[in-house]
């Protein structure tokens, strides 16, 4: 069961949903979310009325919630009176409104190269034991053989196999032209159900690529297999353990080439790390540190304006949820599942070439009071404008 905050457009209220995706029905539970004061009232949308809740150390805790599954509760928590929504009012305007962004004209920007992404799909597989963890001669055995089958997507005792243990999975892609010079990432991609459960190491060309830890929610877990990659076609290998669930294989794996941005600038120094809507303190990446969001302010060149251009980021732990270019939030998708720890974000047109703009970072969780813990390897600014 989670609970996602949802502001109200006056400020007078914040509206949180529960919403119980887990495996049944669940009763007497107690909802927790964040709130920076103590509430006036907190009352249910569906019915109009109060209901009782405590607040302590910034958190406002309702008591004897019942939920069916996949059902929805929404609650209102009512600010301390006027002044206090007038400040929020205030804030989320500072940040979020902006002047009108004047669409440019379709016919004077370059179009992007056509996709150059590989659906992995077409595996063989067969069960192992412990031993495979060690002992990679079935990297390089010949996928055609008896032990070999074909297998798609599901849990293995679904398919014939045992629920728990070792499975191996093999297949063979081959790498487009247009993959040789940039970054060529892996991405592990499912909404909700993990990718493969439940812990996965990959192999690329018989070498270690990367590993992969099953989780339930916003699968978008990307491997750079750059450095195993080879010209014309390559041998994708994956060990799969399952010991605590069953295992099995439910998601996507494609394989792209980040963009190879021309003119590209890093972006190491002028970051401001806000601790709150107010208060920030100088940031340098690369950068560890705990905070609500980061901002930085970059003249683009006017020389860009046909051009596309796009922010690019490595980070740990996934933590990006939100990219806000001159008050314009762009999400992952309209769920808000957070970012990839490297990614590509094409900025326009929110972008003002010839002009200061904008960017923010913003984490997984943008509360009031989020101290979310921000790693960031490198961030890098560049275009596109070369159509392949």
């Amino acid at each position: 069961m989670w609970v996602r905050r949802l502001v109200t457009k006056n400020g007078l209220e914040d509206w949180v949903m529960a919403y119980n995706a887990g495996r049944g029905a669940v009763k007497g539970r107690t909802l927790s979310f964040p709130a920076a004061t103590k509430p006036a009232a907190v009352r249910g949308v569906e019915t109009g009325k109060p209901v009782p809740f405590t607040w302590a150390e910034g958190a406002v805790r309702v008591p004897d919630i019942d939920l069916d599954l996949n059902a929805v509760k929404v609650f209102a928590i009512a600010r301390r009176g006027l002044l206090g929504a007038v400040e929020h009012w205030f804030s989320e305007k500072r940040h979020y409104e902006t002047r009108p962004v004047v669409a440019k004209s379709a016919e004077s920007r370059t179009p992007l190269p056509a996709p150059t992404s590989v659906l992995l799909n077409a595996f063989r597989f067969r069960p192992a034991d412990a031993g495979a963890k060690t002992d990679l001669a079935w990297l390089s055995e010949p996928v055609d053989g008896a032990a070999w089958k074909d297998l798609g997507y599901g849990f293995w005792d679904e398919l014939g196999y045992p629920a728990k243990g070792v499975g191996l999975y093999r297949c063979t892609f081959r790498a487009p032209a247009q993959w040789q010079g940039p970054r060529v990432l892996l991405a592990c991609v499912s909404f909700d159900y993990p990718v493969f459960l439940e812990h996965a190491t990959f192999f690329v060309n018989g070498k270690p690529a990367g590993e992969y830890q099953g989780h339930p929610w916003a699968n978008f877990d990307v491997l750079d297999i750059t450095p195993s990659l080879k010209e014309g076609d390559n041998d994708l290998g994956v060990l799969v353990e399952a010991s605590e669930v069953r295992g099995g294989y439910l998601g996507q794996l494609v394989a792209f080439p980040l963009e190879n941005l021309q003119d590209a600038r890093d972006l190491t120094a002028d970051w401001k790390l806000y601790a709150d809507n107010q208060k920030w303190t100088p940031a340098t990446v690369p950068l560890d540190a705990t905070g609500r969001y980061l901002e930085t302010e970059v003249t683009i060149p006017a020389t860009w304006k046909n051009d596309s251009v796009f922010l690019e980021w490595e980070v740990s732990d996934r933590w990006v949820g939100l990219v806000v270019v001159n008050g314009r939030a762009i999400a992952y998708n309209a769920f808000l599942h957070p970012y990839g720890n490297l990614m590509q974000v094409n900025l326009y047109p929110f972008i003002k070439p010839g002009e200061v703009n904008r960017i923010e970072l913003w984490g997984r969780s943008p509360s009031e009071i989020a101290q979310q813990r921000m790693v960031v390897k490198s961030v890098r600014l560049g275009t596109v404008s070369e159509v392949s």
